[in-house]
């Protein structure tokens, strides 16, 4: 594609400007990514990748003083909901970063899953207590 510096387009489309003031590039269309197909506008003269969305990836970190416990986790996401399991807990329930506990003697293992724009990914945080 043959674009003008000025945002107009050359080749079957009528410059806004004459021809005298109208600059040609070339554009090149990019790589997004594997199957992520870039965006053409008619508002922009070169073709564009599509914006990334934030990771729902969980990170964090697992501490313990004795055997109270301390679970910190985040996400790159704004919008995100936590939902924890703490040891032999047989069910997910509402949390919120830092996640404090009391755990047993051995190893005590933390589930933390996040959700957010419909995906659900989750971390397993692992400590052992004498």
């Amino acid at each position: 594609m043959i674009c003008c510096t000025n945002g107009c387009v050359r080749g079957g489309h009528v410059c806004s400007h004459s021809n005298e003031f109208c600059k040609s590039i070339a554009c090149a269309e990019p790589f997004c990514g594997e199957g992520v197909q870039p965006i053409t506008s008619p508002f922009r003269c070169c073709p564009f990748c599509p914006p990334t969305p934030p990771s729902c990836e969980v990170t964090g970190d697992i501490k313990r003083k004795g055997r109270k416990v301390i679970t910190t986790f985040s996400t790159e996401h704004p919008d995100v909901t936590f939902r924890c399991k703490c040891g032999r807990r047989r069910r997910f329930r509402p949390c919120t970063s830092p996640l404090k506990f009391r755990a047993r003697r051995g190893v005590n293992r933390v589930m933390v899953e996040a959700e957010c724009s419909g995906m659900t990914t989750s971390k397993l945080f692992t400590i052992r207590v004498l």
